[in-house]
């Protein structure tokens, strides 16, 4: 999905991805994954994809990492257990519709609130393993898609083809904020 390129993430983000698991249990540019003999954790590459994560505010999803991808993982992301009102402010929701949103997925059984140890009134939000076994689908699927829709493209075809997707980002992106300033 990130490919070897840190700049495709600038893509996905302005497509409107705002989670991204980093290993699929085999080894990829960014890391290992849980199921490889070794454990070398991230990569420099993969040091990189966090920090531009973190930048963007995508969500690092650990799950099916190796034990040291996810301890280099936790150590670089700057939020782990973010509370609601970062994930409302990344995701571009009202924090009342984030709260409708996360009551039902923890009815679902989805994810799961822990209280702030320094706020009392604030929670923490987490995956919890159900959801961790539906993001596992929805990567393979998403994938296959990203595969299907690159084959047959050239490599310079496909650099080519995240160049312009992150332009189009970019304008989107450059649009939401003027009619957002414009709204107040």
């Amino acid at each position: 999905m990130i490919g070897s390129d840190v700049r495709n993430l600038d893509a996905l983000h302005a497509l409107g991805t705002r989670c991204i698991q980093l290993t699929y249990n085999s080894r990829n540019l960014v890391g290992d994954g849980c199921t490889e003999r070794t454990n070398a954790g991230l990569s420099d590459f993969g040091v990189e994809v966090v920090h531009r994560m973190n930048d963007l505010g995508i969500i690092v999803d650990l799950s099916h990492c190796g034990e040291q991808t996810t301890l280099d993982g936790l150590t670089l992301s700057r939020r782990p257990g973010e509370n609601q009102g970062f994930y409302a402010e990344r995701l571009e929701v009202e924090p009342i519709t984030l709260c409708r949103m996360v009551d039902r997925l923890e009815e679902a059984g989805m994810i799961e609130r822990r209280r702030d140890p320094t706020d009392r009134r604030a929670w923490h939000l987490h995956l919890t393993p159900k959801s961790r076994q539906v993001l596992e689908l929805l990567q393979e699927s998403v994938d296959s898609l990203v595969k299907d829709m690159l084959g047959g493209l050239t490599s310079a075809e496909q650099t080519e083809f995240a160049r312009l997707m992150h332009a189009v980002g970019a304008n989107l992106a450059a649009r939401r904020e003027m009619a957002r300033t414009a709204h107040g």
